[in-house]
């Protein structure tokens, strides 16, 4: 056989290489999409499993709000903890998923917003960028996330809304000084009568006046919530959601 002659064995050759090569890709590729959609469906059910099967916890530890927490507008709250990384569902309440815990609570849906506390959470206090990344990646998976932060023992608190990854409106008040203040104030801090101070706008510590607005701002910050979305308290005075939701292990989250 001449060159001449080779030259279309050697293309017909390599074509149907190719093209099997691409079908064994494909077979691959659709094995592995079947087989994590069997797993996603598997920790759904895990998840609701565990909501089903779980007892009010006892009436002592009702009634109290954690000091940082976040909700997302969805109604899939399977979705929310597979998205968070977590792991090993178990039924559980946010008094029992405490800052060096490993474990972070999802709690049942409620109104169409699922919200979430505990460990794992990035403080915006402490760390903002970590928290606006966490966010950020939050969103951009599960689209609308509110953050919302209020510590009585230092005043310092927080807010935040994003959408698809996106800032909508964040404010971070810590160590006497504001830490983020991102996009357009809302109706609603316009309407609860939020201050939200500028970034190095002059904050005297001995200014009583300053103090009383800060205070002020950390009292309203659940009835903000509220409006935007759910005050974590709303979830304990309904009989048929009190304490209901499932923790889970944090220690796959990454930011």
């Amino acid at each position: 056989m001449n060159q001449a002659d080779a030259t279309p064995f050697i293309l017909l050759v390599l074509f149907a290489a190719t093209f099997l090569a691409g079908v064994v890709l494909m077979a691959f590729a659709a094995r592995w999409h079947r087989q994590a959609m069997e797993r996603t469906r598997a920790a759904g059910e895990k998840f609701i499993a565990v909501i089903n099967s779980q007892n009010a916890l006892p009436i002592d530890s009702i009634g109290r709000r954690p000091t940082l927490w976040i909700a997302i507008h969805t109604p899939d709250a399977a979705g929310v903890f597979n998205a968070l990384g977590l792991d090993h569902p178990q039924p559980g309440h946010w008094t029992q998923c405490a800052p060096g815990s490993g474990r972070m609570f999802v709690s049942v849906p409620v109104n169409g917003w699922t919200l979430v506390c505990g460990d794992g959470i990035p403080d915006p206090v402490e760390d903002v960028d970590r928290c606006f990344r966490f966010l950020s990646n939050l969103s951009t998976a599960l689209g609308h996330v509110q953050l919302f932060s209020a510590s009585a023992i230092l005043d310092d608190h927080a807010w935040a809304r994003l959408e698809s990854g996106r800032v909508i409106r964040a404010y971070v008040w810590a160590a006497g000084q504001t830490l983020w203040n991102q996009g357009e104030v809302t109706a609603d801090e316009r309407q609860l009568g939020f201050k939200c101070f500028n970034y190095g706008e002059c904050t005297d510590p001995r200014d009583w006046r300053l103090r009383e607005r800060v205070t002020e701002n950390l009292a309203k910050v659940p009835l903000l919530a509220a409006r935007w979305s759910l005050d974590p308290a709303e979830l304990e005075s309904v009989p048929s959601t009190r304490a209901s939701g499932v923790a889970g292990f944090a220690g796959s989250i990454h930011t």
